[in-house]
């Protein structure tokens, strides 16, 4: 295994001198930087004591660790003072840091090859999902913390440039969803983010998805579509049959996909799919189904989209439970997942829209609009998510809730809920990082997948 251990001497004989160098170094250097174990574990009790401003030194750690069995095997709590006669010059603590850092890259490098080197032994696995892999650890694992230092005049200026922007173009500074009055809350998907799509089944998650998908196509935005739940096909018809609602005469895709148009409906539907055909949207393959492949994929199309004139600026994940990972605990796949689509998003520069299946136990509630609390199996998701949106059905629930009974006046008053909320779909905003929580209401055609915020006249479903 890479390690320095003289370097990892010097730098926790430095912080018992002189605490200063933790704090000033303090972002830079964690316990995986330490490769020793009695190291890793010395550094985790001084990050701890400092989170209680206990002081750190050799005497304040000795009754840390007087009957550590590690530490006896290196020469017990006299060790702790032996690190600090190690060091040979405080001034050169930051450039250990900054070596010690790079030891760690080839550590994980090294981890990262040996493994790719095993999948290689492995006929499951595909050239590709291994190249995926090894593209995902890369980018993961790059060490970009200098090069994200920026000081107080940039970024002044840049805030000046995004409020200015978003004066010019009404409030709308990142990618357009083709709501208005979605954008009006959210200032579209900013670059970066990452948005989580929620909803329990037949709420119309996918619906709200492909909508977005098309009016950031159709705004000259590549678009970047992993849709594991369905073939490329059945999404490019779903498309179409969009497209017909927004031309003003809305074809259902399950006729389509049936044959049941009528001559003027198929000529309408055709014309329709050319339109499609030209947008700036790339669908990966339901094989690419773990990150690796994924990251491998976006890559790829954002190549080809550029080549396009139309660089990416929307990936979307259809859905990210249907992700494969390595882990074997369930919650710690979610983990892992979320924080690699939330990395996908800050390396790329691109909001990443994933949308999430959403816990069963709400459908116990008697009021089922979703909550934050109602994210499967990981409060992971909710910690990485910088914008999270729940779709939700009023009229779903109310069709399989009709009342058993000859109460005249209860019936009135359920048929006029179930009218109130027919073809309507709410978008809550459950969680904003840097904005507004509230509810946004749309007109809503299961049929043709399609969204407005208000009824369109000229629309014939």
């Amino acid at each position: 295994m890479i390690s320095n251990i003289e370097l990892e001497q010097n730098i926790l004989g430095a912080i018992m001198l002189e605490n200063k160098w933790y704090f000033e170094t303090q972002g830079q250097l964690s316990s995986k930087d330490f490769s020793d174990p009695v190291h890793r574990e010395i550094f985790e009790v001084m990050c701890l004591k400092f989170k209680h401003e206990e002081l750190v030194s050799p005497v304040t750690l000795k009754e840390c660790f007087k009957n550590h069995a590690g530490l006896k095997q290196l020469g017990g709590v006299k060790y702790l003072a032996r690190l600090c006669g190690a060091v040979v010059s405080l001034f050169a603590t930051r450039e250990y840091i900054k070596s010690l850092r790079k030891v760690t890259r080839r550590r994980e490098l090294q981890k990262v090859l040996n493994t790719a080197q095993t999948d290689l032994l492995d006929d499951e696995k595909t050239p590709e999902q291994i190249a995926g892999f090894i593209e995902a650890s890369l980018i993961s694992g790059d060490d970009t913390s200098e090069s994200n230092i920026v000081s107080m005049m940039a970024a002044t200026e840049k805030a000046v440039e995004l409020a200015s922007n978003a004066h010019k173009n009404e409030g709308v500074v990142g990618v357009p969803t083709g709501l208005v009055d979605l954008d009006n809350i959210t200032g579209g998907f900013q670059p970066g983010e990452l948005v989580l799509l929620g909803g329990r089944p037949s709420m119309g998650k996918s619906s709200v998805a492909l909508s977005i998908a098309l009016a950031t196509a159709r705004k000259g935005y590549g678009v970047v579509m992993s849709t594991l739940e369905m073939t490329p096909d059945s999404f490019a018809l779903r498309a179409i049959s969009n497209q017909t609602a927004y031309n003003g005469k809305g074809v259902a895709y399950t006729d389509a996909k049936r044959g049941f148009m009528k001559n003027d409906e198929a000529t309408f539907f055709f014309d329709a799919s050319k339109e499609i055909g030209e947008l700036p949207i790339e669908i990966l393959p339901a094989t690419m189904r773990d990150i690796g492949s994924i990251y491998a994929g976006v890559r790829k199309a954002s190549r080809i989209l550029s080549g396009k004139k139309s660089p990416v600026g929307l990936i979307i994940i259809d859905y990210l439970q249907l992700i494969t990972s390595q882990s074997k605990d369930r919650f710690q796949q979610i983990a892992e997942i979320s924080m690699a689509l939330k990395g996908l998003a800050l390396k790329t520069g691109v909001p990443v829209l994933a949308l999430s299946q959403l816990s069963r136990s709400l459908e116990s509630r008697e009021n089922k609009r979703p909550m934050l609390s109602d994210l499967r199996e990981s409060g992971q998701l909710e910690q990485d998510a910088d914008l999270v949106l729940f779709c939700y059905r009023d009229e779903y629930y109310l069709e399989r809730d009709r009342p058993d009974t000859d109460d005249v006046e209860e019936m009135v008053d359920y048929e006029a809920a179930l009218k109130c909320s027919k073809n309507k779909l709410e978008i809550i905003i459950a969680k904003q990082r840097m904005g507004k929580i509230g509810t946004v209401n749309v007109d809503f055609n299961a049929a043709s997948n399609f969204l407005t915020d208000a009824v369109r006249s000229a629309i014939n479903y």
